[in-house]
């Protein structure tokens, strides 16, 4: 008997994530793609959305406009006059771009992928009001950009999102409201500005600090011995967490142990309870309902996906159990 399906368009990401994982690429309709092979759209309030993979392509402002770009995959350095800061994947920048300003100097790896949105600030404030206005006073008054991390429900905006751009199918309508959406969650994302950046002793220690939280995922560190290894206050350590990930230090280890056994599990070489027991899982049960919370999916329907492959028979109701917030979730 088939199991029940939890009410989620996810079957087509789930193959997707194993085509991605076997090196297939995604059928793309060619209306989505320009010379760039970039996923694009423009709506008609002036809001554009453009994903692309590698270098950033920033567009030159003619008039005050908003930038956000959201990182899929790999990383970035944004260099400024003094300072520089690392770009994780899944973090975000929200930037003001001025005309005739020089534009932000954005180092991307190679393998980077990124989703950009860009609106004129008039029109943003017609579409956002307050919320809108908040944010632009809040760049102006930094003359910096603001980053943050990309919350799980952020996260299966800009995946149902880009599932949208990729269906040749879907009409300018939901486009329109995908791309809305995910403006209006950015919006509301905590943010920092590089002025509240770390000094560089404090950013090192940190990062030694998620490095040792890191070492062993089957068993967390108690956080003041962290502290005391890493020479920096239990309070200065969740601070600097907090600024450097956008997360607290649970939230941090709970990612990274949940991506591990995703990778375990879809590698098809590990059993669910392998893939419990090596993020430190001892009750299965447990184990499911964490894995569940953090990616929509039971682990063992996500074992199932990957043992069989795209051709897998679906859940009943021609679904499958998997969120479409996984293909860009759990990228490398």
């Amino acid at each position: 008997m088939q199991a029940h399906c939890p009410k989620t368009k996810a079957a087509e990401s789930a193959r997707r994530e194993i085509r991605r994982q076997s090196g297939d690429s995604d059928r793309v309709d060619p209306t989505t793609l320009d010379r760039g092979g970039q996923l694009s759209h423009r709506l008609a309030n002036g809001l554009s959305c453009v994903v692309d993979c590698g270098a950033v392509r920033w567009p030159e402002p003619v008039e005050p406009s908003l930038h956000v770009q959201i990182w899929l995959r790999g990383h970035a350095t944004l260099r400024g006059a003094a300072s520089a800061q690392r770009i994780n994947p899944h973090g975000f920048v929200l930037w003001r771009l001025e005309p005739g300003c020089p534009l932000p100097t954005i180092e991307a790896s190679a393998c980077a992928r990124h989703l950009a949105l860009s609106v004129n600030c008039p029109r943003l404030l017609q579409l956002a009001g307050d919320d809108g206005r908040r944010l632009l006073e809040r760049l102006t008054s930094a003359s910096e950009p603001s980053m943050g991390c990309a919350s799980s429900q952020l996260l299966r905006s800009v995946a149902e999102l880009l599932e949208t751009l990729a269906d040749g199918s879907s009409g300018s309508l939901l486009r329109d409201a995908k791309c809305l959406e995910l403006l209006a969650r950015l919006l509301r994302a905590p943010t920092q500005s590089r002025a509240q950046a770390l000094t560089p002793a404090q950013r090192e220690r940190v990062l030694k600090a998620h490095q040792l939280l890191l070492a062993d995922l089957s068993s967390p560190a108690d956080a003041r011995e962290l502290a005391r290894s890493c020479g920096l206050k239990p309070f200065r350590l969740k601070q600097g967490f907090q600024e450097l990930y956008g997360q607290s230090m649970h939230q941090v280890f709970q990612t990274a142990r949940m991506r591990h056994a995703w990778q375990l599990l879809a590698s098809g070489t590990a059993s669910v309870g392998d893939a419990g027991h090596a993020v430190g899982y001892s009750n299965l049960s447990h184990f499911g309902t964490a894995f569940r919370a953090h990616f929509g999916v039971q682990p063992r329907d996500l074992k199932r996906c990957a043992t069989q492959g795209p051709d897998a028979a679906p859940i009943r109701g021609g679904e499958s159990r998997h969120s479409p917030a996984l293909t860009a979730r759990c990228a490398p």
